[in-house]
């Protein structure tokens, strides 16, 4: 039977998993590789076990959101889950994920809490940090220079282990995550660091 079929995905640790068929054809990145090539070998990947186990949990969901593995995923999980939805082209996670992020785990705090959790440099002066959040809300963004993205790029803040702001690569990601962000958090994300600032004015632009 095609639906007791399972797919083998190896983790970055070496471990393999078997992912029900169905729930791999999920992921785009794995469907495509199952058309072409049969799916009969394990299909590597640079993610964690424990991401891919995440990663098959969230598309074997059916259900509510609400009851969706991701809606209890803690803030430090959350970067891990978005990069792994990316990479495996997962788009239903992905959106789900960051609408998690977005919404739930990032939402109400202060421009000093983002800061801290998104692991982004305190590089933007008190002053720059006021015109930022007195600026109108469609200015456009100056682009992100090479300052900016060296502070993208830097790890200068000891937070989540898999930062949003330090990880290298993950604009892409960052981008598409910033399309579920309400206007009030995209305010606040203007005075968080330059890169952010960047970001948060393209994204309200």
């Amino acid at each position: 039977d095609e639906k007791e079929k399972e797919v083998a995905v190896r983790s970055a640790e070496g471990e393999v998993l078997h992912w029900p068929r169905q729930v791999a054809l999920r992921a785009g990145t794995l469907k495509d590789w199952i058309e072409d090539t049969g799916g009969e070998q394990a299909f590597q990947t640079p993610l964690t076990t424990k991401v891919l186990e995440m990663l098959c949990a969230a598309c074997a969901h059916d259900g509510d959101e609400a009851t969706s593995p991701i809606a209890s995923l803690p803030l430090e999980e959350a970067p891990e889950l978005l990069f792994g939805a990316h990479i495996l082209d997962a788009s239903a996670v992905f959106a789900a994920a960051a609408r998690h992020l977005c919404g739930t785990l990032l939402a109400g705090k202060s421009v000093d809490e983002l800061r801290s959790a998104l692991g982004a440099p305190n590089d933007l002066s008190a002053d720059e940090q006021e015109a930022a959040a007195l600026e109108p809300i469609h200015t456009p963004p100056a682009g992100l220079g090479a300052e900016e993205k060296t502070a993208a790029a830097g790890n200068s803040s000891p937070a989540i282990q898999c930062s949003l702001s330090t990880r290298a690569g993950n604009e892409d990601v960052l981008v598409s995550a910033l399309q579920v962000t309400d206007t009030t958090l995209l305010c606040r994300l203007k005075a968080v660091s330059r890169a952010w600032r960047t970001r948060a004015r393209s994204e309200l632009c």
